[in-house]
């Protein structure tokens, strides 16, 4: 039980998943408002990701929360949109 983060593609394949990684949920959250998403709670919100959305979420990370795996995680998602891919991050409590 707890906070599950996932970001998949069209085909709803999980690309990454996370378990308690406030970190990265915090700063989905901060980029959701920015896009313009209203919610009451950021809990099953789902955010369509652009390139310029992962560099957002690494640089608003604490240096603490930036494991290699998940660096390497982030790496592989910007990379799958640079080359065409569709990416979608959603989490549930």
């Amino acid at each position: 039980m707890g906070l599950d983060m996932y970001i998949y593609n069209d085909d709803t394949e999980k690309v990454a998943c996370w378990h308690k990684h406030y970190g990265i949920h915090d700063a989905v959250n901060t980029l959701a408002r920015h896009k313009g998403l209203h919610f009451e709670s950021f809990n099953c919100v789902p955010v369509r990701l652009e390139p310029g959305d992962i560099d957002f979420i690494k640089a608003s990370m604490d240096d603490n929360a930036k494991d290699p795996e998940t660096i390497a995680l982030l790496s592989k998602c910007k990379f799958i949109i640079e080359t065409g891919g569709n990416l979608t991050y959603d989490s549930s409590w």
